[in-house]
């Protein structure tokens, strides 16, 4: 299993969350940031055959990769993508 390089980035995830939920529990945690939607589970699946998602996040590698240097606006603008994608693969 992934384990983080900051252990407190997914402390308070569990799997099995919906990223709302994982959303607000962060924001209760610490408000007004954009958290890291990884959850550990760092399992690349072919839901789309063009760009592998992680079964954890609904992030493409280039994402994962990407994360540390997004700045704020950008990673809100990717938690909104996020969620359409899992809402894309329960509709």
């Amino acid at each position: 299993m992934y384990t983080s390089a900051n252990p407190q980035a997914n402390l308070h995830a569990n799997p099995s969350d919906s990223l709302e939920a994982r959303w607000q529990r962060a924001q209760r945690l610490t408000p007004g940031q954009a958290p890291s939607p990884c959850v550990g589970v760092c399992t690349m699946s072919a839901v789309t055959p063009e760009q592998p998602l992680c079964g954890g996040c609904y992030r493409s590698l280039d994402e994962i990769a990407r994360w540390g240097s997004m700045n704020a606006e950008a990673k809100l603008a990717l938690w909104q993508t996020l969620r359409q994608r899992e809402a894309a693969q329960f509709n």
